[in-house]
């Protein structure tokens, strides 16, 4: 049924994306994972300009430390040192693995980092957070309005492995929690997840890309997803660990796969058998390393959420939002060989499988940003800013009106 839907829907995707001149990712094209939308930012550009998919493409998005400085960073591992200050109200980056570090970082795990313009209500030791109130200050409008959140993320796996050394395994979830009547005893208002599933019940799909039948829905509807990751409250992370499981069942997302594209507009496994006279065109790699980001992900019912607050009269300084993130081989994953347990296995580097979990590089990168940030490489003689562009083909008409 997955592949049935790719068939369709991917031309159609693909054909409207190529007129368009500004980065706008579209109202189609994505793969819901959970309550997210994840875009892949290679595909875009080929869709875009099939001859010029590099610099001067509006949907090649870098991440350099010069580049993401005045964006948030939530996550950071390039040259072992933060690469910008964040917002008042808002932790500043977590430090991720390096080459020589461990094969799993969690926020849950990691040291928090420190906070910006000190302590602030909601800043918990098990999260990267951040009060309304600084995000407001960062998406408002010069002209009225707000802008929604794009997270970014870049891929920097080994390469020498293929497949297996290039993939890496991702989950998140992300809270809103409203202090206002409790400091000890918060609101919950919106839970959103990250996750290898698109039926909030479920304990995950199959860990391989879409197209081979993992997990996650080619354009599917997030307004159908409810995360039941909603008990317990802030640090108590415990209650709503995601299921590290099996290869055959696991709320990681696969990260760093590559798809390819065939001459017919349809997206097929690399390694896919192909009927006669169907070939493949393009293949689009999302290990990208530390300096282009790889995906873009949209939380669509967050944004709302967060708008709302934003135009609300509610004290934002006691609203905080936090985000529990996981990359790599959790502990707990299993070993034991799905399909046969006589042949090699190991969920964590690949053998066996053909797609690890494990963060075998590091410097993996987490930022934030918006319609109006500069993050797109213009091309070396261009000196114009150029604008992140808005999320949804739906929005960007709206914000023209």
């Amino acid at each position: 049924m997955k592949r049935k839907i790719l068939t369709l829907v991917l031309p159609l995707a693909l054909s409207s994306l190529s007129a368009q001149a500004q980065f706008v990712l579209p109202g189609a094209g994505y793969v819901q994972y959970g309550d997210a939308q994840s875009y892949s930012l290679p595909a875009l550009a080929y869709a875009t300009d099939p001859t010029k998919t590099g610099p001067g493409n509006p949907y090649y998005v870098v991440s350099t430390p010069g580049a993401i400085k005045d964006l948030i960073v939530v996550a950071t591992g390039a040259d072992g040192t933060p690469v910008n200050t964040n917002i008042a109200g808002m932790d500043n980056a977590y430090s991720t693995p390096n080459g020589s570090g461990p094969i799993y970082f969690s926020t849950d795990t990691y040291t928090d980092p420190n906070q910006v313009g000190g302590n602030f209500t909601g800043d918990n030791a098990n999260t990267w957070d951040a009060t309304a109130g600084s995000l407001k200050s960062f998406l408002q409008k010069a002209n009225g309005g707000f802008e929604d959140m794009i997270f970014f993320f870049n891929n920097n796996q080994t390469n020498s492995g293929g497949q297996a050394t290039q993939s890496l395994a991702a989950w998140a979830l992300i809270q809103v929690w409203d202090y206002t009547t409790n400091l000890n005893n918060p609101t919950l208002l919106g839970t959103y997840e990250l996750a290898n599933k698109v039926v909030s019940t479920s304990t995950g799909e199959m860990y391989r890309p879409i197209t081979e039948g993992g997990g996650g829905l080619f354009n599917g509807n997030v307004t159908t997803f409810a995360s039941d990751n909603t008990s317990g409250g802030p640090n108590q992370t415990s209650q709503r660990n995601p299921n590290a499981g099996t290869n055959m069942q696991t709320d990681y997302v696969l990260s760093g796969g590559a798809l390819c594209l065939t001459n017919t507009g349809i997206l097929v496994g690399c390694g896919a058998t192909l009927p006669a006279g169907v070939t493949i065109e393009q293949q689009f790699d999302h290990n990208l390393g530390a300096n282009q980001a790889a995906y873009a992900i949209v939380f669509p019912e967050l944004n709302t959420l967060l708008t709302g607050l934003f135009n609300s009269n509610l004290d934002l300084s006691k609203i905080t939002m936090s985000v529990d993130l996981r990359m790599g081989c959790a502990p707990g994953s299993s070993n034991g060989n799905p399909t046969d347990p006589n042949t090699p296995y190991n969920v964590c580097n690949g053998t066996g499988w053909g797609y690890g979990r494990e963060i075998n590089n590091g410097y993996e990168q987490v930022f934030i940003g918006k319609a109006t940030t500069v993050v797109n490489v213009p091309e070396p003689a261009t000196l114009a800013l150029l604008g992140m562009g808005l999320i949804g083909l739906g929005l960007a008409r709206r914000r023209r009106a």
